[in-house]
Parts: structure tokens; C-alpha cells; sequence
């Protein structure tokens, strides 16, 4: 599979309200009836929360991020090579204007990694938009991970996966699921360019709940392993102040997956 993510930032003056009433009623139906192949369209819109290591909130650089999954590489290029032939990236560009900032959205795929826990089911969000900030049923957590200057991505990957990664399973026992996104930049199909990203890995938490999430971290500051990990953030990540928020999401009805 083939998941492609873009960063999405509504211009200014928008409200977040705003934001969200022109996308899911405007311009997330013009893309969906134009990449009928895709398997997954969903809009996770960004509703920013404290980091609970360094006690601060760092500023989320975007409004949503914005995922597209395709059966392979081979789809996605194929549909936008369809889109290219006729008009369908003018409309898209031009509708950009009402709600982007900017059309130099960051784009990335990822290469995932999930750890071995309790499990999730997670179905489309096809009702309109589903709220994911725990205070009724799950509580998606995502945090944005920038590797230390000087630090390899190769080097990265693997200290994350054979040590930082364990301390979390550690911590996090009674999550329903861990997995860590790491970034691969991408061009954007609408403008070509590659936009540099501010992190490396997009990783993410789901709970059953807020209070599952709020008593792990009771129960980390006690036994001391919430200190144990915030000292390891130093041999990995550029900074403590890594930016933290859930999601409200919406699904577009697409081939399913």
C-alpha cells in the first residue's frame, strides 16, 4: 500500500470552523469524485494539546493532515497522470484558493511501524466529522518527532526502533495502538515541489479513552519511568518540545479499505 499525507494550512482570516464547513462540503467531494481509485481519503483536522513530558504547547504548523491511500505507487501515479491530461488540476489549484494558504503543502509517504499492543478496529468516519479527543470513546494521540542534530536517519530509525520504542511499549501498556510514521518527503502533485518537513516521524497513540491516557501518566511520574523516558528524548530527539494534538476526522465514501 501506498500512503500518501499533506499538510494543510487554511488561509488567513479563516476560521477553524470555516475551515472545516468549505472542506468537508466543498472541496473534499471535488477531490473524491476525481481519484475514484484512491482507497482512502480522510481529513484529520488538528486540535492542538500539551506535551505531557516537557509540560509546554508547542504551536502545530498546519490545520489538518490529510491522507490519501492507493493500492500502490503504480495508482497514484497513473491517477495523476489521468488528472494531468484534462482540467482537473486547474479546478483543484483554483478552489486551493479559497481555503489553503498556501499551494506549497508539504507532502510525504511513510514507512510505518506499529508495536505489538492491545489492538484497534478503526472504521471510515463516513457520518460526518468523528471526535477523537477522548472525552467520549477513543482518544487518537499524535506527536510530531524531530531527530536530534547530527543524527543520521539511518541512525534514527534504528535507535528509535531498538530503544526509545521499548521505554514506550513499557510505559504505554494499556494503549490500544503505537505506531511510528516515519516521513518520506514527496513531491507535491499539484505545484511539483518538495517541501522540506520540520519532523521526521509522525508517531501515534490511541486509548480508549482520556482518562486510560491521564492515568498512565499518574502512574509514570510515580514509578519514574516518565523521567527515564524524558532523559532518553535527549539521545534521540532535536528538542523536548515536540508538538502534540488529537484529531477530529472525516472519511469520504471511496473504495474502502
Amino acid at each position: 500500500m501506498f500512503k500518501q499525507v499533506c499538510l494543510l494550512t487554511r488561509r488567513p482570516g479563516m476560521s477553524m470552523e470555516e475551515f472545516k464547513d468549505y472542506y468537508e462540503n466543498v472541496h473534499a467531494p471535488l477531490l473524491a469524485t476525481m481519484m475514484p481509485q484512491a482507497r482512502r481519503y480522510v481529513r484529520r483536522f488538528v486540535q492542538p494539546e500539551g506535551n505531557p513530558l516537557a509540560g509546554s504547547m508547542p504551536e502545530v504548523p498546519f490545520d489538518c493532515l490529510m491522507e490519501l491511500w492507493w493500492d500502490s505507487r503504480e495508482e497514484f501515479e497513473a491517477c495523476m497522470a489521468s488528472l494531468g491530461e484534462g482540467d482537473s488540476f486547474q479546478k483543484i489549484y483554483e478552489d486551493e484558493e479559497k481555503i489553503f494558504a498556501s499551494h506549497d503543502n508539504p507532502v510525504f509517504s511513510v514507512e510505518e511501524i506499529e508495536s505489538p499492543m492491545r489492538g484497534f478496529e478503526d472504521t471510515p468516519a463516513l457520518d460526518g466529522l468523528r471526535q477523537c479527543n477522548g472525552e467520549e470513546g477513543i482518544l487518537k494521540l499524535v506527536f510530531l518527532l524531530k531527530r536530534k542534530p547530527g543524527m543520521s536517519i539511518e541512525e534514527y530509525h534504528e535507535y528509535y526502533q531498538n530503544r526509545h520504542r521499548l521505554l514506550g511499549e513499557k510505559a504505554m501498556a494499556g494503549a490500544q495502538r503505537y505506531v511510528r510514521r516515519h516521513v518520506v518527503p514527496e513531491k507535491n502533485p499539484i505545484t511539483g515541489e518538495a517541501i522540506e518537513l520540520p519532523f521526521d516521524t509522525v508517531m501515534e497513540i490511541w486509548w480508549d479513552s482520556r482518562s486510560d491516557w491521564d492515568a498512565m501518566q499518574a502512574e509514570i511520574a510515580e514509578n519514574g519511568l516518565g523521567q527515564e523516558i524524558y532523559a532518553d528524548e535527549e539521545n534521540i530527539f532535536a528538542s523536548h518540545d515536540n508538538p502534540v494534538f488529537t484529531v477530529e476526522e472525516a472519511d469520504s465514501p471511496m473504495r474502502g479499505w
